[in-house]
């Protein structure tokens, strides 16, 4: 497969390791997850372990990432799982945590999910939201799960202006809600399939800093979400903010 032509830095914020109990995985490995992204010109990738989101004992999913990812530093970034639900959370480490409301049974308006919010706010850390992992109409009937209501997660956002959040695998809908009514402080990705002239139309109404670039590898393909960003009809400018950019001002450990 030969790379996308592209002259940007490719950030992918929204990437993958471990174990996913309704199908095999091709990518299982931190080598296997760096080459398919050097294959697609991606220069780095934030990594959350799947594990984490099914091990009761999920900090040592998370600590089992950070090990493995110790020697592809320069290429993948941990971004750790977190439960406010749990009594195992604790204060983030690594300048970023990701959540998945809809997976561990609660809502963002829940106490324990604000309070989270609240606390990683005053650390400085940004907080990444699932909404879901896969399309739900996919699931196993043991897996019927609801996504994460746009409406509940921009309400307690209400509460944490200045808190960085990146929210990933919204549709398209969800975007558009999230982008007109969050802070400049809440940003979407973009690895759900999207109609033709989406991307367009949000970075006309709301500018080109507040969308970044997401695959969700390896439970997507890569090059679909890719593509669709490199073939906006939209500046190289806006472009390289979606891309790389703006990730880079939400996490600045990057």
């Amino acid at each position: 497969m030969e790379e996308p032509s592209t002259q940007h830095r490719i950030i992918d914020s929204n990437c993958y390791l471990g174990a996913w109990p309704m199908r095999r995985l091709r990518v299982n490995t931190a080598s296997d997850l760096v080459e398919l992204a050097r294959e697609n010109g991606v220069d780095r990738c934030l990594v959350s372990p799947l594990d984490a989101i099914f091990h009761e004992d999920y900090p040592e999913a998370n600590r089992r990432l950070v090990d493995e990812l110790q020697k592809f530093k320069g290429r993948l970034l941990a971004v750790p799982i977190e439960n406010p639900q749990s009594p195992l959370c604790s204060k983030a480490v690594l300048g970023a945590a990701r959540i998945v409301p809809s997976y561990h049974g609660y809502t963002p308006l829940g106490k324990r999910c604000r309070r989270f919010l609240r606390e990683r706010e005053a650390e400085g850390t940004t907080v990444f939201v699932s909404l879901r992992m896969r399309d739900e109409r996919l699931n196993q009937p043991m897996f019927k799960l609801r996504p994460t209501n746009v409406k509940d997660l921009v309400s307690s956002l209400d509460g944490v202006p200045d808190l960085n959040v990146v929210v990933n695998n919204a549709r398209a809908g969800e975007v558009e809600e999230l982008l007109s009514k969050g802070t400049e402080h809440i940003r979407a990705g973009c690895e759900w399939s999207f109609p033709v002239g989406f991307i367009e139309k949000m970075v006309d109404a709301h500018g080109d800093r507040k969308l970044v670039y997401g695959s969700n590898a390896p439970l997507h393909y890569y090059q679909s979400s890719l593509l669709q960003v490199l073939m906006a009809d939209i500046s190289e400018k806006s472009k390289g903010r979606i891309l790389g950019r703006n990730m880079k001002d939400a996490l600045r450990c990057l």
